[in-house]
């Protein structure tokens, strides 16, 4: 009966490290990251420092939302995305995100 209960557990944990490898597969959310590592962004900083259109940079911060290494802070109809240091920290990510990003590529 104990066994079945931490199952669960076990399995949303399984489920989290799988979103957060996914998340960390691709290079523009890696540059994503990097980019809201020291400072809050709105999706159109972060569109205008990559270069990249709104569907595509809207995709790809719904992926590093569910995956929980963006942290969000709604104001109004904006959000603000900044780099979740904890979640960074559990999984022993920091070396991934230490270089900054200055703009395309």
């Amino acid at each position: 009966e104990g066994e079945g209960m931490a199952e669960p557990k076990s399995l949303e944990s399984e489920n989290q490290i799988t979103r957060t490898l996914i998340a960390l597969a691709d290079e523009q959310r890696r540059r994503i990251l990097a980019l809201v590592r020291d400072r809050e962004l709105k999706p159109i900083e972060i569109s205008d420092l990559m270069g990249e259109d709104c569907r595509s940079l809207s995709y790809h911060l719904r992926i590093l939302r569910d995956s929980e290494l963006v942290s969000v802070r709604p104001e109004g109809r904006v959000h603000h995305y900044r780099l979740n240091h904890q979640a960074i920290c559990r999984f022993g990510l920091n070396g991934l995100i230490d270089q900054k990003e200055e703009g395309p590529r």
